[in-house]
């Protein structure tokens, strides 16, 4: 901040002392003149008395508040999935300006300070939030949220029956499309109808950023037997590199 005062009624300006403290302690002193403002940064939050004192007499004092905050890193989300976000360095005294895609909803603030609350995004992508001293005011953090949304072989249209075998079964192929895979994430597919593998024999496979070609798209093959009342249905889990559930695709 950039500080100057200015006794009423001395001319030429007279010298004046500024200092700063906290709690009782001096932090910072300076001697300018009303025309000769000095900057001084406040290298920590809190409460700080700020005095200009002209000809060791008069005085003026004003109170400056020094705020932070922090979002953190980037967070991973799903779209149309509800998550708790735990935000400790954003203070119930800021405002925070959501991007319109998402819906939110906050806790009772945390007893440890900070805030909580359930964000839902609504389209994938990159989105941003930030927090102001006042709803129009300067902005002292930035977040990010980074929202994946998958697309399975229903939405991709693609899938076909590769092999017919004598006996009937058949193996089917199909891909799924995933935006935003959180990285150092995975996918997990999850096959639910009886009967019906990949063609390793398994249920379930996990899906890596290595397993998507240039396009984002993975192949995935299906084991099908005959008689299978319904089809290759399954369903699509996201996870974070720490192995944290970020949404589902039912």
């Amino acid at each position: 901040m950039r500080f100057t005062a200015y006794a009423t009624g001395l001319t030429p300006p007279a010298a004046i002392t500024l200092t700063a403290s906290s709690n009782g302690t001096l932090v910072w002193s300076a001697t300018t003149t009303a025309d000769a403002p000095v900057a001084y940064t406040f290298g920590q939050t809190g409460t700080y008395s700020v005095c200009a004192t002209f000809s060791g007499t008069q005085s003026s004092i004003i109170t400056v508040k020094v705020k932070d905050a922090s979002f953190g890193s980037s967070v991973n989300a799903y779209v149309n999935s509800a998550r708790d976000w735990a935000l400790p360095d954003i203070g119930t005294d800021l405002v925070i300006n959501w991007d319109s895609s998402f819906i939110v909803s906050e806790y009772t603030p945390p007893a440890n300070g900070g805030r909580k609350v359930s964000l839902r995004p609504t389209v994938s992508g990159t989105d941003y939030v930030v927090a102001r001293l006042s709803q129009q005011g300067a902005i002292l953090a930035t977040g990010t949220v980074v929202v994946a949304r998958t697309f399975d072989a229903v939405e991709t249209g693609d899938g076909y029956i590769a092999t017919t075998f004598d006996n009937g079964d058949r193996t089917v192929d199909a891909t799924i499309v995933i935006d935003q895979l959180p990285p150092g994430g995975y996918a997990e597919v999850r096959i639910f109808v009886a009967g019906v593998t990949f063609a390793d024999g398994t249920i379930v496979k996990r899906l890596y950023a290595s397993d998507f070609d240039a396009f984002g798209v993975a192949h995935l093959v299906f084991n099908y037997p005959v008689g299978t009342p319904s089809g290759t249905c399954h369903h699509i889990y996201i996870f974070d590199a720490q192995g944290n559930q970020v949404g589902v695709m039912p």
